[in-house]
C-alpha cells in the first residue's frame, strides 16, 4: 500500500501506531532502488531523458507506469508453488501469458530486481563491512572454543594471577583429552555412515524445483567428472559461499549452461555435498558435543597459560615458528592420537577377518536385511559405522 506524505509525518505522534513505520520503510526504500535503477547505465540517454526529466509529476507517472508493467510482466512469468507436485510447477502468479514484443522486458526486470536487493541489502548490520570485519565482530561476542566448537564452563578463568591447582588442571586435561577422542570417534562415525547410506540408498535425489541430484558411488563420480569438465570449460569455478549468494536467475542460466556443455542429468550445485554435507549435525557428532559440553566441559580456558613450545608441530603446520599450546590444547592432540591408534587396530582386525570370507557374506546380505527389517537398519546407522565404512573400503 502506498503511505501518503502526511501518514509519514504522523508516524511518531499517538495518532499512529509506530509499527506501521516499517510499511513506510518498504516504501522509501523501493523508491530509492527505483530512482538508482532510472538513472543507471541500464537505460540509454534518451530513455533517460524520458524518465528524469520534466515536472515532477511527469516523471513519477511514467516511472511508475513503467515500474507497474515490468512487475506485471514478471508476475506473468513466475509459476507457483505447485504442494502437490512439490514443485514450482502451479500456475502463473499473474495470467495472461506474454507476448513476442514482450520479451524486451525480461532485460528490464532481471536490473530492476538487481538494484531492489542492493538496495536492501543496505539493511543489513554488516553492509559495507570487509570480510575481516565482520568475522572480528561475529567472533568478539562468541565465547572461547576449542578446535571442536565446545565450550569451556568458566571463560577465560585461569591466567598468571589465577593459576589452577594440579589436581585441577590434571581433571580439566583428563575431560579434554576424553571429549577430544569422543568427538574424533563421533565425526568419523558420521562419515562412515554417510558413505554407507550411498551404498544402502544410491537413488537420485529431487528437490522442490524438479533438479536432479546423484547419489551412489558410480553416479557421484560421474558427476564430479562432469563439474570437472565444467570448470574447465568455463575457466572458473564456484565455491559453495558464492553459489549461496547469486539470485535464482543466476543459478538457473549456469545450471543450463552446464547441462548443455555437459549433456548431464544432474544439476549444478558447489554447495550440494551429499557425504560431507551433513557429517557436523550427525547422530554421533551431536552426541559427542552434548557430552562435551555437559559431563566433559573443562573448568575453565587455559589460553593464557602456555604449556609447551613444539618445533615439531610447527614443521607439521607448515610454519618455521614453533607452535605454543596450553594444557587443554595438547590433551586435544592427545585425544586424536588415541582414536588414531584405536582406528588402525580396528582397520588391522577388519582386513584380518575380511580374509577369511566372513565380511563377504555380510556385505551381501546387508542390502536385503536392511529393506527386511528398518528398525535394524537405523541401528546399524548408529552404532555400525566403522564396520561398515571398512567393508566399503575393502
Amino acid at each position: 500500500m502506498a503511505i501518503t506524505d502526511t501518514q509519514a509525518a504522523n508516524l511518531f505522534t499517538s495518532q499512529i501506531n509506530p509499527n506501521d513505520f516499517y510499511k513506510d520503510r518498504i516504501l522509501r526504500e523501493d523508491r530509492s532502488a527505483r530512482n538508482q535503477w532510472f538513472n543507471s547505465d541500464r537505460f540509454d540517454a534518451d530513455d533517460k531523458k524520458y524518465f528524469n526529466e520534466g515536472p515532477k509529476s511527469q516523471r513519477l507517472n511514467r516511472q511508475n507506469s513503467f515500474v507497474k508493467m515490468i512487475d506485471d510482466f514478471a508476475l506473468r512469468n513466475t509459476p507457483r508453488y505447485n504442494f502437490n507436485t512439490k514443485k514450482y510447477d502451479g500456475p502463473m502468479e499473474r495470467p495472461g501469458g506474454y507476448t513476442n514484443e514482450e520479451r524486451y522486458l525480461s532485460d528490464y526486470v532481471i536490473g530492476l530486481n538487481e538494484f531492489r536487493y542492493n538496495q536492501n541489502q543496505k539493511n543489513n548490520p554488516m553492509y559495507g563491512m570487509s570480510a575481516k570485519d565482520k568475522a572480528d565482530l561475529i567472533t568478539s561476542g562468541e565465547s572461547p572454543t576449542n578446535w571442536m566448537g565446545l565450550t569451556f564452563q568458566d571463560d577465560n578463568k585461569y591466567n598468571s594471577d589465577n593459576v589452577p591447582s594440579f589436581g585441577t588442571a590434571l581433571l580439566d586435561s583428563g575431560k579434554e583429552l576424553t571429549r577430544s577422542a569422543l568427538f574424533d570417534l563421533g565425526f568419523m562415525g558420521d562419515i562412515a555412515s554417510s558413505i554407507g547410506g550411498q551404498l544402502i540408498n544410491p537413488y537420485d535425489y529431487e528437490d522442490e524445483r524438479g533438479n536432479i541430484y546423484p547419489r551412489g558411488f558410480f553416479d557421484l563420480m560421474k558427476h564430479t567428472n562432469e563439474i570437472d569438465t565444467f570448470h574447465n570449460e568455463i575457466g572458473r569455478q564456484y565455491t559453495a559461499d558464492e553459489w549461496e549468494k547469486l539470485g535464482f536467475s543466476e543459478k538457473k542460466d549456469i545450471q543450463d549452461n552446464f547441462k548443455k556443455i555437459t549433456g548431464s542429468n544432474f544439476a549444478y550445485d558447489p554447495s550440494y555435498s551429499p557425504i560431507l554435507g551433513s557429517v557436523m549435525d550427525g547422530n554421533l557428532t551431536n552426541i559427542a558435543s552434548d557430552i562435551g559440553n555437559t559431563y566433559l566441559q573443562p573448568s575453565g580456558d587455559y589460553e593464557d597459560l602456555p604449556f609447551m613450545e613444539s618445533e615439531f608441530l610447527g614443521k607439521i603446520m607448515g610454519s618455521d615458528e614453533p607452535v605454543t599450546m596450553d594444557m587443554l590444547e595438547l590433551a586435544e592432540v592427545l585425544g586424536l592420537v588415541t582414536t588414531g591408534g584405536m582406528g588402525y587396530g580396528t582397520r588391522k582386525g577388519i582386513k584380518k577377518a575380511a580374509s577369511t570370507g566372513i565380511l563377504q557374506n555380510i556385505k551381501d546380505k546387508i542390502p536385503k536385511i536392511i529393506k527386511s527389517h528398518p528398525y535394524l537398519a537405523s541401528l546399524l546407522g548408529l552404532t555400525g559405522n566403522l564396520v561398515t565404512s571398512e567393508i566399503i573400503e575393502d
